[in-house]
């Protein structure tokens, strides 16, 4: 015996059923997944990162992955296809999603209203303001070239940028001073070059109770 959708007379030759109901009808009854109608992401005017850290850029392709970050379902969210309206002030994302719902291939529109506002991320904040926690000061010993010295100092800023920043790098006399954002990530790249050093650390100011220390890794090379 064919089914009958009861709800509007569709057969089941018409349309694969989803339990006893036409897809359309059984799409009506059941919330098949929730995504906001409108988001905000904040985006640093100087770094392009959103909060999270990650690249806004300008592509579709990465403002659909931040949208689809907000999908939620109980259903498998096999593919989707999304299409950018960039004409206004806010960024229209227009969504069409295919569901797996029990076992049965359902398609769904949606549309998300992004608004971009602008603010300046903690990290671009501190460096522009010179902020540091550490120093990393590279000293050369008797006979070792500075231009030893001056490639590991290139090499060490790198890996503090990959997930802090560098303020500054400054020669000395003797060597080179790297200034960076972290204290931990300047310890993991004396780590990564494999050199010893001495730690020295001096109080740099309170927070909310709290004593703040500035540390400084001296290593000879």
């Amino acid at each position: 015996m064919k089914k009958i959708c009861p709800s509007c007379g569709k057969t089941e030759e018409e349309n694969e059923f989803i339990t006893s109901f036409c897809p359309a009808c059984y799409s009506s009854r059941h919330e098949l997944y929730r995504l906001p109608h409108t988001m905000e992401i904040t985006v640093c005017p100087s770094c392009g990162n959103t909060a999270s850290g990650e690249p806004l850029g300008s592509s579709e392709k990465q403002l659909a992955k931040h949208v689809i970050a907000k999908f939620r379902s109980e259903h498998e969210l096999k593919s989707y296809v999304a299409k950018v309206d960039k004409s206004g002030k806010n960024r229209e994302v227009l969504l069409e999603l295919l569901l797996i719902v029990h076992g049965k291939e359902v398609t769904k529109h949606a549309n998300v209203t992004v608004r971009v506002t602008k603010k300046q991320c903690t990290k671009c904040s501190r460096r522009s303001s010179g902020y540091f926690e550490a120093i990393i000061q590279l000293r050369a010993e008797e006979g070792n070239a500075k231009s030893k010295i001056e490639k590991l100092a290139s090499t060490a800023a790198k890996l503090i940028e990959e997930k802090s920043f560098v303020p500054r790098v400054e020669k000395t006399v003797n060597g080179i001073d790297v200034y960076s954002g972290s204290a931990s990530e300047a310890q993991k790249a004396l780590h990564a070059l494999k050199l010893h050093y001495a730690i020295s650390k001096k109080q740099s100011g309170m927070k909310q109770g709290k004593r703040l220390y500035r540390t400084t890794f001296c290593a000879h090379v």
